[in-house]
């Protein structure tokens, strides 16, 4: 099989689904943008030490929220300026959030797993 243009868009193309979140009732969540993706893992990334950043890495989890948990398929419910208010709520009052986005991100590598077998033809 020859991946063509029309095959890697729609392969590759966002995911959006309303997620039952216990505590939270419907939380509608996307797949992360590549573009976004990429900024975050750079934002991580310590080149004067040729390594991860632990204090930035330890963001990940409200870049999720920012990134990730929409109002709707189209529009998110946090912005980069709601970094600070996010970052001072009870994080253990957000696990099943970040869970639920977890396992969403999950669903989606097995999904990308499928993919990456090249043997397959």
């Amino acid at each position: 099989m020859t991946l063509t243009k029309a095959a890697l868009l729609e392969k590759a193309s966002g995911r959006f689904e309303w997620v039952d979140v216990a505590g939270f009732g419907k939380v509608g969540i996307r797949s992360c943008p590549q573009i976004q993706l990429s900024r975050r893992q750079v934002s991580y990334w310590d080149a004067a030490n040729n390594r991860v950043d632990q204090d930035e890495q330890a963001k990940a989890n409200i870049h999720s929220l920012i990134d990730q948990v929409m109002i709707s398929e189209t529009e998110p419910m946090f912005g980069e300026d709601d970094f600070g208010v996010l970052a001072a709520l009870d994080g253990e009052k957000l696990n099943g959030l970040y869970d639920a986005i977890a396992k969403f991100n999950g669903d989606q590598k097995k999904v990308s797993d499928e993919y990456s077998d090249t043997s397959k033809s």
